[in-house]
């Protein structure tokens, strides 16, 4: 939107798409640093920091990027208010707990009604009497009411990274939301009375009715119509995420411009009322989706807007127009408006404490020190700059004040928020948490050893053999987790709510994956997908092969129709297989591009028999030619390293299609549901061609059994992490692990998963000790056993082809022990 406005005023400047795209470039970066390096300034801060630096470009370098600071520096502070308030204050009221909220509401209220007409008062008084003597009363209030909207979604960002209180979250960031609607009605109050209109007492009164009232009315009533017509769309996740953001733009311009009342009040009520009653109209499969969507909007809104701030502080500013008074001054206000907030929290505290769920002296340093400004102070200071009838020093002094109070509170108090919320203990957790957190755990890693078990039962296969599964429980063992004394910092929030059946329903239906195109049930976990087909289907888009032998279906005959429609389902079948390894973290994204181009073009040729290893994935799983010409010159040590890391790729993705393509047919074979003749021809073409997808990993194994080993190790542990993934979310849903116990458990695996993404552990092939304790032939058999197994084994030597047709003593003697100690158990 604001790059279409500036290019609709210089059509042929560019730079303002430049200023959005670096922006949330520079985001990237930040966010990954602030993640990767522990204590530093939040990413919002660093945004701001940038934002200033760049704007700077403007002033002392003549150049494209100065330019693109110098365009967006002066950007209508209408058009500001317009883009970015219904983004941020939708997605932030739309992502809170109805249940919370609704309880917090009375302290919310107290907070941004009472608490801001109090702040704005007190700070007025002390704005005529210390700070600036010799203003109006008007101007005092005027930029009390700018400095009186709160901003704090870098300390709410910080409290959910650290696992603070839900609660405290809520509360501080509820408050931001209403106090802003508060803020930005005694402002259009302020400004008139500043610019010398006679406005009466009653005046003043009807205004802020219709401003407030109206708001909360307007966005009530539009609520109830949005969600309505949400409720007319089923599962159809582009139609209710469009009706979303069209009902918020909407009603953001016509409260402000038609209705003539307070946008932002409106945009909170809008987004209540699909926290109250609206997320259940929502399609289940779309809610998950929906969200995700406003949150990854709000983060490019969020991005933008600290940088765009930065810019328009260095352009708008003018600082070199102001004398060191004028700064101690700003430092000095900066004081007195943290002491305004805290008599303001603190005149409130006995009514606080009556309402909600109780208000105690460490959850008030908080509130105080988490009272950021931010855009909408700095929006509401250029609106300032735009009203003639008031001197234009004054406009330059509010603006002055405006934006320096923003950037105090920002690289003040952002970056110490964390080390407050640390020292004031909020972040400890109880006993009876640690051992809940512990025992939970423990149910976890029993589970996970079931998995392990069923997985070595059915997965013996020839390439995973090789896996070495004691290195794969030690790289993601959870022993850490269970004791409690080296609990992660973030587990010991005093995390006072439990997911909702809602949550735990959106949950798990992420973890599956619908087979709606084949009539199916879901795949779930790592469990056999389970599939039924039916013989008969009256859609006619079905009842074709594919579009280019229509023609010839019609002479086909019955039993080869059911043919047809059989390796059509089959094929699509193995296409929801490939989904479901997807998700597992079986299959990398050419990998499954691979065998999903294939199966594609297999559907096109359902008429003759399945044939998808040799026409497509044979040639999937070959190294690509300029890996080739890499081998003849590999003496040359660049190109041997080029050459070692394509190999590495190259194999990884082709054992990655392979395996996923035997796996997949062994399970839609297994599942599927046709007449006896129509299965053993789609046993016997299955059969053929993977077949040839073992031969390629037989092949694969004997020329690079190392490199095979690490690969395989490695899809191994990224399918029991995906699992362990899944448990956590279960358990969590059951109530077994609070929201920041969960979060962890879910950060430990993400890192885990980042580091096989990496190959950063290497791991070994697995010794004739791992190879036999992984067996389920030898689970729970005495150590002395394994020892004697290992002391008289012997080694043979088979040449292609030979086959062992003999059994030696050594086995028959081995199992003659574990009986005797079957018997003794």
């Amino acid at each position: 939107f604001v790059c279409l406005y500036f290019t609709t005023m210089k059509s042929s400047d560019t730079s303002t798409v430049l200023f959005f795209a670096l922006s949330l470039l520079l985001g990237v970066i930040c966010r990954s640093m602030t993640k990767k390096i522990p204590g530093t300034i939040p990413y919002t801060v660093a945004l701001l920091l940038f934002g200033v630096l760049w704007g700077v470009l403007d002033i002392h370098a003549d150049s494209e990027l100065g330019d693109a600071a110098n365009d967006v520096g002066h950007i209508d502070p209408h058009l500001f208010l317009q883009i970015f308030l219904p983004l941020l204050i939708f997605e932030s009221a739309f992502s809170m707990k109805w249940h919370i909220f609704k309880r917090l509401l009375p302290q919310m209220l107290l907070l941004a009604v009472v608490g801001v007409v109090f702040a704005t008062s007190l700070t007025a008084v002390i704005l005529h009497n210390v700070i600036e003597t010799s203003w109006s009363w008007e101007t005092c209030f005027l930029l009390g009411a700018i400095v009186s909207a709160t901003d704090p979604v870098a300390v709410v960002a910080l409290l959910k990274e650290l696992g603070g209180s839900v609660k405290l979250r809520t509360l501080i960031e509820g408050e931001s939301l209403l106090n802003d609607g508060t803020a930005i009605v005694m402002f259009t109050v302020f400004v008139d009375l500043a610019g010398g209109d006679n406005i009466t007492a009653g005046d003043i009164t009807v205004t802020f009715i219709q401003l407030a009232f109206g708001g909360i009315g307007l966005g009530l009533i539009w609520g109830l119509v949005t969600v309505w017509l949400i409720g007319l769309v089923h599962q159809d996740t582009l139609v209710e995420t469009t009706l979303t953001v069209a009902s918020t733009y909407l009603l953001f311009h016509v409260a402000e411009e038609f209705c003539e009342v307070s946008g932002v009040l409106a945009i909170v009520t809008l987004g209540a009322s699909f926290v109250w009653y609206g997320n259940t109209r929502i399609s289940p499969n779309v809610s998950h989706s929906l969200h995700e969507f406003w949150q990854i909007m709000a983060y490019f809104g969020e991005t933008i807007v600290f940088v765009l701030a930065g810019t328009i502080i260095t352009q708008k500013v003018g600082f070199d127009q102001f004398e060191a008074k004028d700064y101690g001054k700003l430092i000095l206000f900066y004081v007195l408006l943290e002491i305004v907030r805290a008599t303001m929290v603190l005149f409130l505290s006995p009514a606080l404490r009556r309402f909600g769920y109780g208000f105690g002296v460490r959850r008030g340093i908080v509130l105080v020190h988490g009272g950021l400004r931010g855009a909408v102070s700095i929006a509401m200071a250029l609106l300032v700059e735009l009203e003639d009838n008031i001197p234009a020093e004054i406009r330059g002094k509010v603006l002055f004040y405006g934006a320096g109070i923003t950037f105090l509170t920002l690289i003040i108090n952002a970056p110490t928020a964390g080390p407050l919320v640390k020292f004031l203990g909020l972040l400890k957790a109880s006993r009876a948490e640690k051992e809940k957190f512990s025992s939970g755990v423990r149910k976890l890693k029993a589970e996970m050893d079931n998995e392990l078990n069923s997985v070595l039962l059915e997965n013996q296969t020839e390439s995973q053999v090789l896996c070495n599964w004691a290195q794969v429980q030690k790289f993601i063992a959870l022993e850490k987790f269970i004791n409690p004394i080296v609990i992660p910092r973030r587990l010991s929030a005093s995390v006072e709510m439990t997911n909702t059946n809602a949550n735990a329903n959106d949950s798990m239906s992420q973890s599956s994956t619908s087979i709606n195109s084949t009539n199916s049930q879901s795949i779930s976990g790592v469990e056999d997908v389970t599939l039924v087909f039916p013989e008969d289907n009256d859609d006619d888009e079905d009842n074709m092969c594919c579009a280019g032998i229509r023609q010839n279906i019609v002479s086909f005959s019955e039993s080869e129709q059911r043919i047809h429609q059989a390796r059509l389902r089959f094929l699509r079948g193995t296409v929801q297989v490939y989904v479901s390894l997807s998700k597992e973290g079986r299959i990398a994204s050419d990998s499954l591009k691979a065998l999903l181009d294939a199966e594609e073009a297999a559907e096109d040729k359902c008429h003759k028999p399945l044939s998808e290893w040799k026409d497509s994935l044979q040639d999937a799983c070959r190294n690509p030619r300029w890996l080739s010409f890499l081998r003849k010159h590999s003496t040359v040590k660049v190109w041997s390293r080029v050459l070692s890391w394509g190999i590495r790729n190259s194999l990884t993705r082709g054992v990655a299609v392979a395996s996923s393509y035997i796996e997949a047919h062994r399970r839609v074979i297994a599942s599927a549901a046709f007449d006896s003749k129509t299965m053993e021809l789609l046993r016997f073409e299955s059969k053929s061609n993977t077949d040839l997808a073992k031969a390629f990993l037989d092949k694969v194994s004997r020329k690079y059994n190392e490199l095979l080993t690490q690969i395989v190790t490695e899809q191994a542990a990224n399918m029991l992490l995906y699992t362990l993934e899944k448990k956590v979310q279960t358990l969590a849903g059951k109530g077994v692990f609070l929201d920041s116990e969960k979060d962890a458990l879910l950060e430990f695996v993400e890192k885990k998963q980042v580091q096989l993404m990496q190959h950063s552990p290497e791991f070994t092939a697995p010794t004739e000790r791992d190879i036999i304790t992984s067996s389920h032939l030898f689970q729970g058999v005495h150590d002395g056993v394994i020892n004697s197994l290992l002391f008289q084994h012997e080694d043979v030597e088979l040449l292609e082809g030979e086959v062992l047709n003999a059994i030696s003593r050594t086995p028959q003697t081995v199992s003659h022990v574990i009986q005797e100690e079957e018997e003794d158990d």
